[in-house]
């Protein structure tokens, strides 16, 4: 009688891992489903199926799971001689090791949106790490825990989840910049407007730095300003040189003397100061031994901003640039 219950506990215990082994190889087949569904439009369907196979997989894993941890501690019945455990015993009668099948994390799918959100962070932090061309759509698809096909259905491509990013932080991005520079008031004093000018550039970067996931999106940008082929995507002309044009405009205005091409050098110079911030690598504080923290935006918001202005207000000078070349400032500008 021993020996018989024992024999049905192995046989459940194959049963479960036969029906676990099943699922997975079910869960995986979803995704090459997924990408028939998304041409005919089913993909919400296929993504509430791909659902009810992970829920099935998470029962059948949790019981054997709980068969695993008994079978390693507790002793068969009927066994005598060498002491051994439920374990060594099943795996004698060729039961395997069932927490070698429970390996793929699963969670619950949410509707359309929320799943767009998670596949947007995913991408966010990826980007940031490694740059457009060093991630796959695939691995944007695996860290968001979303199958491959519902990634291209939500965005289409890499370079339509890439823009994603900067077109929800739009407002951080642009407009709110845009909102800071159309609101300074140009005094007649050179160096209290350059000063105006440059906390409208460099303050509103570091204040979204604090918000939920502000770190990946600042070293993004750094990546993107910084990438020799940032032109082909059209990112920072469509996001950043708004903010550009529209500090040019008011910093012509506090030097009309210097030429319009002095002042987009210093207005490039700048640019490099805030991406290498937005970077954020670690070297200040590896330089400083510590004692220089990039994650204190006020104090780095003060220092840089006076940083700027001090560069704009030496080589906006009247002594240090006077030629006026009318052809290259209106060549160079957008209306």
């Amino acid at each position: 009688m021993p020996g018989n219950w024992a024999n049905a506990s192995l046989m459940g215990c194959d049963a479960f891992s036969g029906s676990t082994r099943l699922i997975r190889a079910t869960v995986g087949s979803v995704d090459i489903y997924s990408s028939v569904a998304v041409r005919l439009s089913v993909a919400p369907i296929v993504d509430c199926t791909y659902n009810q196979f992970d829920n099935t997989y998470n029962q059948i894993t949790g019981q054997a799971v709980w068969l695993q941890i008994f079978f390693k501690t507790s002793q068969p019945i009927g066994c005598t001689g060498r002491k051994r455990n439920w374990l060594q015993f099943g795996k004698q009668r060729g039961v395997k090791d069932l927490a070698e099948i429970a390996v793929r994390k699963v969670v619950a799918r949410e509707g359309g949106d929320l799943t767009k959100e998670r596949i947007l962070v995913a991408a966010e932090q990826l980007f940031a790490k490694s740059g457009f061309d060093g991630v796959s759509m695939r691995d944007i698809g695996r860290a968001a825990e979303v199958p491959y096909a519902l990634t291209t259905y939500h965005f289409e491509s890499k370079l339509g989840l890439y823009r994603a990013l900067f077109r929800r932080r739009e407002d951080l991005l642009t407009t709110q910049r845009l909102q800071r520079l159309n609101d300074v008031q140009i005094s007649g004093d050179r160096a209290t407007d350059i000063h105006q000018i440059a906390a409208a550039i460099v303050e509103p970067q570091l204040e979204f730095r604090s918000l939920p996931g502000g770190l990946d999106f600042a070293r993004l940008i750094a990546r993107e300003i910084c990438d020799p082929v940032e032109s082909e995507r059209g990112i920072v002309a469509e996001y950043l040189d708004p903010v550009a044009f529209a500090a040019l405009r008011l910093l012509e205005k506090v030097a009309p003397e210097v030429s319009y091409e002095q002042i987009c050098w210093a207005f490039y110079f700048a640019s490099g100061a805030l991406a290498i911030n937005n970077a954020n690598t670690g070297r200040v504080e590896r330089l400083s031994s510590g004692k220089c923290q990039a994650s204190d935006s006020e104090q780095v918001a003060w220092m840089l901003t006076a940083f700027v202005a001090a560069g704009w207000n030496g080589m906006l000078s009247p002594q240090s640039n006077p030629r006026k070349l009318a052809a290259t400032k209106r060549s160079t500008r957008k209306s």
